[in-house]
C-alpha cells in the first residue's frame, strides 16, 4: 500500500487553495490554487489533485474543507460571496475517503494557531505575550472572523466560528451617516455591515465616495489617503469590538489579502485611536498584542491540521 496524505482545502471568495500534507509530520508536500469564480463545486478543481495523488501512489487519509460561508448543516456550505456549494457527499466520492469535515474558512486560521506552526508577525512587539482567548479577523473578498479559546469543560483549546463581519455598522458622526447612505444607495441594501466597508468591494465604494471615481483595487489606497484613513478607522473599531466581545487578551490576529498587502493600514493614527477608544477598558485594550499573517498558505495548512484532529477523534 502507498503512502497516505491529509488534504486541506481553503475555499475563499477569490481562490481555492488545496494542500497535501504528510500524515506523520504535517509537512506540506504540494499546493494547488484555482480561481473560485471558475467553478460551482469542488469536484472539477479536485480532478488534477486526485491525478497527482494517484501519480505519487498515495491515498487520502482525511480531508478538512474551510469555506467562506456559514455552516448551516454538517453536510453543505453555501459560499457567501460566490455561487458555490461545498458538499461533504461529493467530497467523499471525489477523494475516496469517508473522513471529511466542513468548517467555516476562518476556522482554518484558528486551527493553524493551535498547531503553533502559523506565521504571524507581531505588530506590537513591546507588548508581553499573554495567555487567553485570541480573535482572528480577515479583510479580503469578505470580512471573516473566528475565536480561539480554552474549554475548561474539556481541558482543550477550541475554535469557534463567527459571522461577526456581517453585523451592522452604525453611524457615530455626520461623515459616517453620509457614507452609510451612499453605500445603501449603491448596494440596494437597507443596512450596512462592517463587511460592506472592510472588504474589496467596500474599498471601491469608499474610494468612489471620497474621490468620485473608480480605480483598480491595488491603486485605491495609493490614490486616496481619505479612503485609507477611513478604512483604518473602521478596522480599528471592528477589531476593538471583537476583542471586547471575546475578552481576547491573547491577541488580535489579522489576515486576508487586503491587510496582508497593505500593512500601512496599521500605521495610521486612525486605526490606533479607534482600537483603544473606550470609556471603561482603555487599560485592557492597551495590553492586547496585535499580529499580522505573513504566509498565504496558513489556511490550507490549518485545514490539514484539522484533518489530523479528525483522524485522532475517530481512532
Amino acid at each position: 500500500m502507498g503512502k497516505q496524505v491529509y488534504v486541506g482545502i481553503d475555499v475563499g471568495g477569490s481562490n481555492i487553495t488545496v494542500s497535501l500534507a504528510n500524515i506523520d509530520t504535517l509537512h506540506i508536500e504540494k499546493t494547488f490554487q484555482f480561481e473560485t469564480k471558475s467553478y460551482v463545486s469542488l469536484a472539477e478543481p479536485l480532478e488534477p489533485v486526485m491525478k497527482y495523488i494517484k501519480l505519487i501512489n498515495a491515498t487520502v487519509k482525511a480531508c478538512c474543507v474551510g469555506a467562506a460561508g456559514p455552516l448551516l448543516s454538517q453536510d453543505v456550505i453555501n459560499l457567501t460571496n460566490a455561487h458555490f456549494v461545498v458538499s461533504k457527499k461529493e467530497l467523499r466520492e471525489t477523494l475516496l475517503t469517508t473522513q471529511v469535515t466542513l468548517v467555516n474558512d476562518f476556522m482554518l486560521l484558528g486551527y493553524a494557531l493551535l498547531s503553533e506552526k502559523s506565521v504571524f508577525k507581531e505588530l506590537t512587539p513591546h507588548k508581553d505575550p499573554r495567555e487567553g482567548a485570541k480573535v482572528i479577523i480577515g479583510a479580503g473578498t469578505g470580512l471573516g472572523k473566528c475565536l480561539v479559546t480554552h474549554s475548561i469543560e474539556n481541558d482543550c483549546s477550541v475554535v469557534i466560528p463567527s459571522e461577526g463581519g456581517n453585523c451592522d455598522y452604525n453611524a457615530k458622526s455626520d461623515l459616517d451617516r453620509e457614507i452609510i447612505t451612499f453605500i445603501m444607495k449603491e448596494t440596494g441594501h437597507n443596512t450596512v455591515s462592517y463587511e460592506d466597508i472592510l472588504s474589496g468591494n467596500g474599498m471601491r465604494l469608499l474610494h468612489e465616495f471620497f474621490e468620485g471615481n473608480r480605480v483598480e483595487q491595488e491603486q485605491i489606497f495609493l490614490s486616496s489617503s481619505k479612503t485609507l484613513k477611513y478604512f483604518a478607522h473602521v478596522l480599528g473599531q471592528f477589531a476593538k469590538n471583537s476583542a471586547l466581545n471575546t475578552v481576547s487578551i491573547g491577541g488580535v490576529y489579522f489576515a486576508g489579502g487586503i491587510l496582508i498587502n497593505h500593512p500601512e493600514i496599521f500605521e495610521q493614527e486612525e486605526f490606533k485611536k479607534s482600537f483603544i477608544a473606550s470609556n471603561r477598558h482603555l487599560d485592557l485594550l492597551s495590553l492586547i498584542p496585535l499580529f499580522l499573517l505573513e504566509d498565504y498558505t496558513t489556511s490550507a495548512f490549518g485545514a490539514c491540521y484539522a484533518a489530523s484532529l479528525l483522524v485522532k477523534k475517530n481512532e
